[in-house]
């Protein structure tokens, strides 16, 4: 789960240098990504 973590960290680094209407759709779009992940690997 570590380079969970790193990757979250990098997300972040990168969101906060994003306008925050930028920031609300890369959120969004991230949110449905992982949901749809989720669901497919069964967590």
């Amino acid at each position: 789960m570590l380079w969970v973590s790193f990757c979250y960290a990098e997300i972040t680094a990168v969101v906060k240098a994003l306008p925050i209407t930028m920031r609300q759709v890369f959120y969004f779009q991230m949110r449905k990504q992982w949901e749809i992940r989720i669901i497919l690997n069964g967590y």
